[in-house]
């Protein structure tokens, strides 16, 4: 206040008010950091600093390290793009712990890197038991990553990047990584909106620059099928999502089951030399795989209803087979099916869970009947979970 009276235009009520109101933002302590963010809001600017080409090579004389090869260098915006509950957490925590132990992610060599992970959907327990799971997995220590869970939180990506500046600083971590980026969203922004969603990620470039990390945000596509679509156009909302981002990392599902095909597209750098590539869901993490990258085709609709009905019979040959809790022989699983009403279709769908889904057993038993001959007889069971 004292400071303030100084200025010739100071009035006391006004600047009582004014610095009440600095006091605290959603009942957080007002920074030095968020007062700037304000005033750069309110339409302050650093005047611009143009320099001539031999300055700017001075100043930049080689671009940043590689913290991906040939996918992420540091201080870079990447985002990794994928459907509804298609592992993309699951995806984000093995990059992260690839980046702190410098093991490879889908092949691609990392180099060992302080990580801070911001999750903003999980359940701090859900998200406990996940990064156990892939730490187990990688055999590497759960505690090489940082973790910030947010969920439930009110900060906005505004505060979150003025927090960040304050307390962090540069240089502490090389890699940010921000899994729910829609939760962070300031009011009145929505994913469509192409002028708000620029600004989102102008906090993140500010975030990188105030860091010097890199930030890899999660997000997620659009609900239409990916398949027909250029991978750039994956993610869900405004155009500029895609185009603002240094690395664009989309996930899509291979037509094999429980396979993905994994596109970069990098702004500087070749990419990887294996792109697409394949990859092998085996929990808690995907691998690469030998398979060509072929997407999952939609389904037409006569093939979209065979689907969900050979999903309801499946489920009903499961039921009957828990409730016997042992091997049941093939005739008396027909007479207990209530579809089919012959053995072709139900043999149909058994063989298809024995030989692709691999979640029952076919059992062959040879005996004798009284005149000696044999008799085949056949069993099913549910499959070991080994």
């Amino acid at each position: 206040m004292e400071w303030s009276e100084l200025s010739p235009k100071y009035d006391a009520d006004v600047c009582e008010s004014k610095w009440q109101s600095f006091k605290r933002v959603k009942g957080r302590l007002l920074t030095i950091a968020y007062l700037r963010r304000m005033a750069e809001e309110s339409g302050y600017r650093q005047g611009l600093k143009i320099l001539n080409g031999q300055q700017l090579a001075d100043i930049c004389p080689k671009e940043s390290p590689f913290l991906v090869d040939s996918v992420l260098r540091r201080g870079e915006i990447a985002i990794i793009v994928s459907g509804s509950k298609s592992k993309k957490t699951w995806t984000a925590i093995h990059l992260g712990y690839s980046l702190a132990s410098g093991e490879k992610w889908l092949g691609l060599s990392c180099k060992p890197s302080n990580v801070l992970f911001v999750d903003c959907e999980l359940q701090p327990a859900t998200f406990a038991s996940r990064i156990k799971h892939v730490s187990k997995a990688m055999k590497v220590g759960v505690a090489l990553i940082d973790t910030l869970c947010l969920r439930g939180d009110d900060r906005t990506i505004v505060e979150l990047a003025s927090e960040f500046k304050e307390t962090i600083g540069r240089g502490i971590y090389s890699a940010i990584i921000i899994d729910g980026l829609f939760k962070l969203l300031p009011e009145g922004v929505s994913e469509s909106d192409n002028a708000g969603m620029s600004k989102v990620f102008n906090y993140l470039n500010q975030i990188a620059k105030d860091t010097d990390a890199s930030v890899i945000v999660v997000h997620h596509t659009t609900k239409s099928d990916s398949s027909s679509k250029n991978v750039i156009d994956l993610a869900f909302g405004a155009g500029s999502i895609a185009r603002t981002v240094d690395t664009f990392i989309g996930i899509r599902p291979h037509k094999q089951e429980d396979h993905a095909v994994v596109d970069f597209i990098t702004r500087s750098s070749k990419g990887p030399e294996k792109n697409p590539l394949t990859v092998k869901w085996d929990f808690p993490t995907w691998n690469c795989s030998d398979l060509k990258p072929e997407l999952l085709q939609p389904l037409d609709s006569k093939a979209r209803k065979q689907a969900a009905t050979d999903a309801s019979h499946k489920d009903e040959i499961i039921k009957v087979l828990t409730e016997a809790g042992h091997p049941v022989q093939q005739s008396k699983l027909f007479e207990q099916l209530t579809f089919g009403g012959s053995r072709g279709p139900s043999l149909r769908i058994l063989t298809m869970m024995a030989n692709e889904d691999r979640s029952i057993k076919r059992i062959k038993d040879v005996t004798k009947g009284k005149n000696g001959q044999e008799i085949n007889n056949v069993f099913w069971e549910l499959a070991s979970e080994d």
